[in-house]
Order: C-alpha cells, then sequence, then structure tokens
C-alpha cells in the first residue's frame, strides 16, 4: 500500500542543497551545501559567540553563520559528492534538523547531474536505503526536470551551477549522453575571479569568510556583458558603470568593470585557467554535432537552469554569440541568410530552483504509482544492480519486464515503441519483435513515453496545493541509530582509507631516510603489527605555493596522488599500501624497492673501464617500463615526470614507476607552462612541445621521457643535459639551452616534419638557436644503411608516418646512436678480458631496431612519436637475445619471461650484483609533527646515491 505522505524532492547541488515536497512550487528548505568543523579545541573556544553554539559539525546554514571560526568542507565538487561522510552529516542535518520528519518508508526523489559516475549513484542510493530506511528511491537527471518544470521534452538545457555547468540535448525526454558537454567553470569561479579583480584594485577579500561576501557582491551587481569592447571603453573613459557596496564590517568598496569582468570567465574559461571552449561555443558544438533532423528543435528550445544563469544579459549575449558562430562557420560569412536562423532561449524567473520545479512535478505523478521506484525490498534482493534502474526506467520504463543481458523491452501500454539495447543478436531481436505484434524497433535514444510527458505538462499548467508540513517528531534515538548503523567498528579504512586513529609508528619501524623531493621525504621501515615485510614511506611537504585544502595542512599534491594511487594497480607500478593522517601530516606507504635506475646507471659509471649495461638487462627494463606506461596511459594517468631517478628496481628485477607526484588524469583540462601547471616534466627529460610552450598535451611527453631514459641507459648519461635558467623557469616555458642540446642531437625541426611547429607559442625562439654541423656519416651505411626501410609490414601504421621524418635525423640521432654502442666496443677491445668487454659486445647487439626504436620515441611531432602500445610490439623486444657474452649466462631464461620472451626479471643472467639504495640511519624526522624536509645539522648527505642536480624536479 502506497504511503500517504507526498514524496520528498531533494536538489543536491555543489553550491546549495535544495529539498522539499512533491508539488511543491518552491523548495521547503534551501541552504550551502558545506559541513564545518570547529577550527579551536573544544578547550580552548567559548561554547557561545555572538549567540552562536559553536557544535563538533555544522552543515548549511549554522555553519554558514560561524564560518569565521570553521574549517569549511564541501562534501561536493563539480557537481559529484567526494566526500561521502561529510555528504551524510549535511543529509542529516536535512532530514532531521530541517525538516525534521522520520524517513523510514517514505519515498524520496534525488537528482544528479549528467555522466554521474555509477558508482556514485550506487552509493547514493545505498546510503537513502541502509541509513534512512527510506521506502523508496528514484534518481533523476537534473537537466530533463529542468525541461520538464518548462513544460518541454526536447532541446537543450544549459545547467550552470555554482561548481560545474552542464550542457545536456534532451530528445523526446531523453538524454543524449554523447553530447553532453560539461564545462568545469561556474558559480564558484566566478567568485574567485571577482576576488583576484577586486584584489587588483586594492581590496583584499581573501579571508574564507569574505568568499560569502564576495558572493552576495557578485550576485547583487555582476552582469554579463553584451558588448565587451563597448563596456571596456565605457569603464576607462567614464564612472558610469561604478557601483558603491557596503562590507558587513561598515567600509565602503566601489567596484567597476569587475562587475562584467568576473563572469567573463564563463565565454572564456582560460582567465581561470581552464583550457575550455567557453559556454557559447560548447553550446553550438553541441547542437551542431546531433543529428541534423533535430539541430532546429534543439536551437529552438535552449532552457537556461541554475543560479550562476541568473546573471543579467546572459542570454542575449548567449544569443549574440550562436549567430556569430552559425555566420562564420555554417554560412561561410554570408549575413543575407542569418535571417532564417532561429534560436529561442528560455530565460524563466525562477530558473535558480528549475531542477526541483521539474522533480516536484514529476515526484508527484509517480507518487501513487510504486512500480517507477526503487523499493526497499528490490534493493535487498538484488543491491547495487539497481543503480541502473534510473535511467533505464526513466519516465515509466517497466524495469520489471526487463529481459536477462542488455535487452530492454517495453509493454506498459504508454510505452509505444521497443528499445533493443546493445549486444542482442539479430534472431534475438526479431525473435522478440514477432512476440509484440505492433511495436516497431527503433533506437534507445529515440524511445518515448507520451502519456507521461503529457501529464508532465498538465500537472505544471495545473498547479496542484502544496506537499504536507510534516510535523513528524525527529526522535532522537533515530538519529543516534542511523549515525551508528553506518559506524563499522572493525572496518580499520581498508587499504586505501584514512586511518586517523592510527600511529606511523605503531605500525611501521623507520629504519632510516632514504631520499627528499618537491613533495616530501621517503623513508625506509619494516612491517609490525602483523605488517611483514619492507616498506617505503613518502611523508609530505605542504604545498610550496602554500596551496592546502581547508587549512587540513594537506597540500593538493598529495591529495591527488593518493587519489591516483589508490586506484592503480599493475606489476610495473609501485603499490600503494596505505595512507596513514597523522596530525595533520599525510603518509603514503609504498611497497619498498632495492634500486633505482639512477644508481643503476651511477655504479656502471663508477666501473672501471666503464662498463655497459648490458643488452638484454635493457631490453628489459625498457619493455616493463613501457609496459607501466602503457598501463597508466591506458587509465587515462600521465606520469608528467618520467625519469631514471622514478623508475624503481626491485630485488627480483622488477620495474617500477613511481612518484606520481606531478601525474594528472589527462581526460579532464590540463593547463599549459603558461598558467596552472608551471612545471612538468624535469628539464633534462622535457619534450619539445613543453619547450615550445604548447597549451596541450598528451601521453607523447611522457615517451619522449622515456626515449631520453632508453638513451641514458645506453650512454650512461643524459642525452640532453641542459641547463635551466633559474630566474624564469617558473613562468618561461621556452629553455633555451636545454632546447639547443636537443637541436645538437636531433637537429633542427621543420614544418615538414612537424606540421603544427609555426604554431607554437615559442616558434619564433627557434631562430636563436645555431643548427648543428653538417657531417657525414658513409661509414655507417656500409654496416647498418639497411634500416631505412622500415615502415611497413609490422603492423604500425604510425612508423610509416614518421618514415620521411626519420630519414630526416639519420645524419644526427642516428649518429649519436652508433658512436654510443660503437664507443664501448672500442673501449673493450682495448680490455678484452673484462667483464666490460661482455657487456659492450652485448650492448652493440642492439642494432639497427635500437635505434629505430629510439627515433620513435624521440620524434619531434608529438602526433608521429610512438605510443606505450605501439612501443611495445616493436621488433626491437623480438629481436634474438642470444647473444649475451661472457657476462651473462641464460639458466632459467624461460622462467620469467614475458611472452614475447623478454624477462620480467632484468637483473636475470647477470653475475654482477647492484648495491641498494642508500638508507641514512637518522630517522627522527618522521616522528615529529615538524616541517618534513627542514635541514637539520647530524643528516647525513645523500648526494652520493642521488646527486642533488639530478633530485631538484624541474
Amino acid at each position: 500500500m502506497a504511503n500517504p505522505e507526498a514524496p520528498i524532492v531533494l536538489d543536491g547541488g555543489t553550491g546549495f542543497l535544495k529539498v522539499g515536497y512533491a508539488a511543491q512550487n518552491f523548495p521547503e528548505h534551501q541552504f550551502p551545501s558545506i559541513v564545518g568543523r570547529p577550527i579551536l579545541r573544544s578547550e580552548e573556544r567559548g561554547t557561545d559567540t555572538d549567540g552562536i553554539v559553536i557544535k563538533d559539525i555544522m552543515c548549511g546554514d549554522e555553519a554558514a553563520a560561524a564560518r569565521t571560526m570553521l574549517q569549511i568542507s564541501y562534501p561536493m565538487e563539480n557537481g559529484i559528492v567526494k566526500k561521502w561522510d561529510d555528504m551524510q552529516h549535511l543529509w542529516d542535518y536535512t532530514f532531521f534538523d530541517k525538516m525534521q520528519i522520520d524517513p523510514r518508508g517514505r519515498k524520496i526523489l534525488l537528482t544528479e547531474p549528467p555522466m554521474n559516475p555509477l558508482k556514485n549513484r550506487e552509493q547514493m542510493c545505498e546510503v537513502m536505503f541502509e541509513r534512512y530506511n527510506f521506502g523508496g528511491v528514484y534518481v533523476a537527471i537534473q537537466a530533463v526536470l529542468a525541461l520538464y518544470a518548462q513544460g518541454l521534452s526536447s532541446g537543450v538545457v544549459v545547467d550552470s551551477g555554482d561548481g560545474v555547468t552542464h550542457i545536456v540535448p534532451v530528445y523526446e525526454s531523453v538524454v543524449l549522453n554523447h553530447l553532453t558537454r560539461r564545462l568545469d567553470v561556474a558559480g564558484r569561479d566566478v567568485t574567485r575571479n571577482l576576488i583576484a579583480l577586486l584584489l587588483r584594485r586594492g581590496y583584499a577579500l581573501n579571508r574564507t569568510a569574505d568568499f560569502e561576501t564576495v558572493r552576495q557582491i557578485k550576485e547583487k551587481l555582476c552582469y554579463v556583458s553584451y558588448d565587451l569592447e563597448l563596456d571596456k571603453r565605457l569603464s576607462e573613459d567614464t564612472t558610469v558603470l561604478v557601483e558603491s557596496y557596503t562590507l558587513p564590517d561598515g567600509r565602503l568598496i566601489r567596484v567597476g568593470s569587475e562587475r562584467f569582468e568576473a563572469p567573463e570567465c564563463l565565454f572564456q574559461p582560460h582567465l581561470v585557467d581552464c583550457e575550455q571552449p567557453g559556454i557559447a561555443e560548447f553550446l553550438f558544438q553541441t547542437i551542431q554535432a546531433a543529428d541534423v533532423d533535430v539541430r532546429s528543435s534543439l536551437y529552438k528550445a535552449i532552457v537556461l537552469s541554475g543560479g550562476s544563469s541568473m546573471y543579467p544579459g546572459l542570454p542575449s549575449r548567449l544569443e549574440k554569440e550562436l549567430k556569430q558562430l552559425w555566420l562564420t562557420r555554417v554560412l561561410q560569412g554570408d549575413p543575407s541568410r542569418l535571417d532564417k536562423f532561429k534560436v529561442r532561449i528560455e530565460d524563466p524567473p525562477r530558473r535558480r530552483h528549475m531542477v526541483f520545479l521539474g522533480g516536484a512535478v514529476l515526484a508527484n505523478i509517480m507518487a501513487q504509482n510504486e512500480s517507477m521506484w526503487i523499493t526497499q525490498q528490490e534493493w535487498a534482493e538484488q543491491g547495487p544492480r539497481l543503480g541502473y534502474a534510473p535511467y533505464l526506467g526513466l519516465f515509466g520504463w517497466p524495469i520489471r519486464d526487463a529481459l536477462p543481458g542488455s535487452v530492454i523491452w517495453g509493454s506498459d501500454e504508454r510505452t509505444d515503441r521497443i528499445s533493443l539495447h546493445g549486444g542482442t543478436s539479430q534472431p534475438q531481436q526479431n525473435a522478440l519483435l514477432a512476440d509484440r505484434p505492433g511495436k516497431r524497433r527503433v533506437s534507445w535514444l529515440t524511445a518515448s513515453i507520451r502519456r507521461l510527458r503529457a501529464g508532465a505538462v498538465m500537472s505544471l499548467t495545473n498547479n496542484p496545493p502544496s506537499g504536507p508540513n510534516s510535523g513528524s517528531g525527529r526522535g532522537g534515538a533515530l538519529k543516534r541509530s542511523v549515525q551508528s548503523a553506518f559506524e563499522d567498528p572493525n572496518d580499520k579504512g581498508g587499504n586505501m582509507g584514512y586511518q586517523s586513529k592510527v600511529r606511523v609508528v605503531d605500525r611501521y619501524k623507520v629504519i632510516g631516510f632514504i631520499s627528499s623531493g618537491t613533495y616530501g621525504r621517503v623513508y625506509k621501515a619494516l612491517g609490525r603489527q602483523g605488517q611483514a615485510g619492507e616498506f617505503a614511506i613518502k611523508k609530505f611537504k605542504p604545498d610550496k605555493e602554500g596551496e592546502q585544502v581547508q587549512y587540513s595542512g594537506i597540500s593538493q599534491s598529495a591529495v591527488r596522488e593518493m587519489a591516483l594511487c589508490s586506484e592503480l594497480s599493475h606489476d610495473n607500478v609501485i603499490r600503494h599500501i596505505e595512507t596513514i593522517l597523522e596530525d595533520r601530516c599525510i603518509f603514503m606507504v609504498f611497497e619498498y624497492a632495492e634500486h633505482d635506475l639512477l644508481q643503476i646507471i651511477h655504479y656502471h659509471t663508477q666501473t672501471q673501464p666503464r662498463q655497459a649495461i648490458p643488452a638484454p638487462t635493457v631490453r628489459s627494463i625498457m619493455f616493463q617500463l613501457l609496459n607501466g606506461c602503457q598501463y597508466l596511459h591506458s587509465n587515462w594517468v600521465l606520469h608528467r615526470d618520467l625519469k631514471p631517478a622514478n623508475i624503481m628496481v626491485t630485488s627480483s628485477g622488477r620495474v617500477k614507476i613511481g612518484d606520481l607526484g606531478l601525474a594528472r588524469l589527462f581526460y579532464k583540462p590540463l593547463h599549459s607552462l603558461f598558467s596552472g601547471d608551471k612545471v612538468v616534466v624535469t628539464i633534462w627529460y622535457r619534450a619539445p612541445e613543453l619547450l615550445l610552450g604548447s597549451r596541450h598535451y598528451t601521453p607523447a611527453i611522457d615517451m619522449w621521457a622515456v626515449g631520453c631514459i632508453f638513451a641514458e641507459l645506453l650512454s650512461l648519461r643524459p642525452i640532453f643535459k641542459g641547463e635551466e635558467a633559474k630566474m624564469d623557469k617558473k613562468t618561461v616555458p621556452f629553455q633555451r639551452n636545454q632546447m639547443q642540446r636537443i637541436v645538437d642531437v636531433m637537429g633542427l625541426p621543420t614544418k615538414e616534419r612537424w606540421p603544427y611547429l609555426p604554431s607554437m607559442p615559442e616558434y619564433n625562439n627557434l631562430g636563436t638557436l645555431q643548427p648543428p654541423p653538417l657531417h657525414h656519416h658513409g661509414g655507417h651505411h656500409g654496416h647498418h644503411g639497411h634500416h631505412s626501410g622500415y615502415g611497413h609490414g609490422h603492423g604500425h601504421g604510425h612508423h610509416g608516418s614518421s618514415r620521411s621524418s626519420m630519414a630526416a635525423t639519420t645524419s644526427h640521432l642516428e649518429k649519436w646512436y652508433y658512436n654510443t654502442i660503437n664507443s664501448y666496443s672500442a673501449s673493450s677491445a682495448s680490455a678484452s678480458a673484462s667483464a666490460a668487454s661482455a657487456g659492450a659486445a652485448s650492448l652493440a647487439s642492439l642494432g639497427a631496431e635500437g635505434y629505430k626504436l629510439l627515433a620513435g620515441l624521440l620524434e619531434y611531432d608529438p602526433e608521429k612519436r610512438l605510443t606505450a602500445a605501439q612501443a611495445l610490439q616493436h621488433p626491437f623486444f623480438s629481436a634474438s637475445s642470444s647473444s649475451t657474452g661472457s657476462g651473462m649466462h641464460n639458466s632459467n631464461s624461460n622462467a620469467n619471461s614475458s611472452a614475447g620472451g623478454i624477462s620480467n626479471n632484468c637483473f636475470e643472467g647477470l653475475k654482477m650484483s647492484y648495491p641498494q639504495r642508500r638508507v641514512s640511519q637518522d630517522d627522527n624526522d618522521i616522528r615529529t609533527s615538524s616541517l618534513p624536509g627542514t635541514k637539520r645539522s647530524g643528516l647525513p648527505d645523500d648526494s652520493l646515491a642521488r646527486p642533488v642536480k639530478r633530485v631538484k624536479e624541474g
């Protein structure tokens, strides 16, 4: 039997949470989506400040009123829940303090942004059922609800909130996910931009409490300029745009051009260091990417939604920009046909609450229809699988009749079509259609439920009475039992969780200090409490630019590295064991590796005579390194700081990529060296496109670094050992000395080899470089000239495209390569009795295939550069390695090998044994809360194993 109480509608946004009941015209409650904790300890703060009682956890309005005394946390970022514990505190505050209801057995409609991760949706449903015991849950996409609130079933929703802006096309009530765009610029970015602009005028409003003040200034004074140049001239020559604003402390400030300059970042995201198209460009791209039959209906129904769409002038500026884009890109500049282009932008006055209004309409329609909701019984039986149901059952799909596999069919009387969704064979489809006479097969995206859509529109025009103002007692016992339901006394945080009650020295015995880098110090430790084995513990420094996460002392770089490492698991990537948070310090525990490539290279440089690294060892190191890179890149991770010091090797010869402090997800916008990430890749391993100021980069920057490492394994010294200009290395991407070192070996890049070279911001600086001297290399052709025909027949289209570029580099890079490997042959001739002789001979056996791999990795044009997957298929790794020389032996050669015959033990067959990494015996630093990385007397110098010049990043 259906619950007679009206369903609850909860619209959670990054900036504000709106909640109310089905059929209401406005939210019952609206408050900031923030959670605050006191900055001072309980014994240091008063119990009452200006009438506000400071509690251990404060949410919403309470936290906003006392934010000067609180450490503020935002549970949602860019529309997606990131901090689930804080989100649950916010929901507790919503249901028990604001609404004062008993949620058990009631229905709730939740909203989610487009492209919300499935795991988030599952966890949201899980909390609603298992923590609050709701009887029914429905999750709806915010953009569709905004359209329903406007009485439409097709259109484009431009939903701009506090954390993210989405552009979502909807056709016949179905979201076109493949056309949905996400812009990571919204209201919070406009506020930050306004703070920066006011700072230029001399108003320092950068305290935590000032953020709310600036937000209010933004909402009262800011507008979107229709003619940017005109407004700039007005602000420079007159004072007509200047407005006054009284701050809470009584001061009066004057705001002029900042009024329109702050929201301009919505149209020009680069103003806030976001490398994405603006909102108008994204909107145009979205509609133009749709089928030509539906574009007209989309242009005529552009609906603005969200608080950041409330700026005066935004609709007219959007229309102007769209018409200009249509004129230049479709009409090719012919204004005579522009009159036929029809654009309609809907800007309803209540668009701040559009999503809630649509949810209230939909919840009212579904209130008595039990089949539309995921029930608690279904969740108990099927669990997270029902997380798909809100999408498959959107507006009337009968989920209970879903066929096994990936076939979804509609038998409900409101559904006039059958939709077959992927993975179904043609005979199955035909049989399904035969069983459903009168139905016709359509695509998943065009399935429509018309009667429900009509009901939604009728409900909007009828304006039913508001929902109940529930007077149900909240019950302290209920709230306490709900909170305790999610407190697992046996949960110790898992491998990746923060363990605030655990001390590092209780779990690990620190042996000593290993090394120091830009972001922290690394220590060697032995496990206690059943944690057998050796470990490396990284203690983070605060961010070098002072950027910390909400006064926690945790740097942004630490947060990023923790997030990435917790998701990665591969034999050739250093394994993350756990993360411990202690006294506002972050400790990341990793598996321990006894060696690194820098130390191995250093060992070979100290032998007399100098001994080359044997060819089988080089092959194994490169193969494992490329395997790790392929794994990272296939998971959308750029390492951005590959170098020998960051490539670890275990005692069993397993190569592992470490130190992901600079790593980023490259499906997110990445900044160039002009803004944001000032240092990308240590200078000797930095790709030419970075040195030339490229505003965008790809995994090709990692592959250039891999090529530099390969060359260093061969020559035992960096191939491009330039000097960094210390005065401008943080702000100027072009490092002349480093680029000159590349040109000395590779030759000058040309437009023929690199078509996009002239578009590089620092292209003109190439004219200041000296080309390498011309030379003849005919002596090499007689020995290895056959390599130049390589390019086809190996299944790698890449090599064919870079064939001409390789030919262009034979006079420079090829000469360097053969001079390098032949120099060891020459040195071994005078010391044939030594082990160096065997090492040199085996290195020479790399031959032409070694050069081809090196040339493919050190390709100027990043689009022609080998990818990790292509490099792994290179003949270099399938070439015979039988000539191992007297310094190697082949016992158990197949015991630990990859499918291609390359050993996963790079030490296999070696008679030599590499010294382990040096560990200083002073470990006091990790036991104190002092700033890690500070210089203290008595700390042994680690310069032998890790020269200061090489450890310094960037």
